[in-house]
């Protein structure tokens, strides 16, 4: 992910960037949804925050899922349960890429 948040916002683990935040990792993708989730505390306008949300999430992410399938022992755990769960190639390296979003956010 390519997105600038840290700029617009002070605190990413404050109100405002938790509130974005949590909705991207639930595949939320709309930049005005997401904007609008900002505190009235905060300080960058909603269009100030769109801007840095601009990015390609999916592009950046998808090569280390797919690494990630075969080398991280808890996304590879993952992989063999959704496999046997009938899910496609496409819906396993999805749920890694969400998975790798939520080890980066802790």
């Amino acid at each position: 992910m390519n997105i600038q948040l840290n700029l617009v916002v002070f605190d990413i683990t404050g109100v405002t960037g938790m509130r974005i935040i949590r909705p991207i990792v639930g595949a939320e993708r709309a930049l005005n949804m997401l904007a609008a989730n900002r505190d009235n505390r905060c300080k960058s306008s909603q269009k100030t925050i769109e801007e840095a949300l601009k990015g390609n999430y999916q592009a950046k992410l998808f090569l280390a899922a797919v690494t990630a399938c075969k080398h991280n022992p808890d996304i590879r755990a993952q992989k063999v349960r959704l496999t046997h769960a009938g899910k496609t190639k496409m819906q396993i390296v999805g749920a890694a890429m969400k998975k790798l979003i939520e080890i980066f956010l802790v």
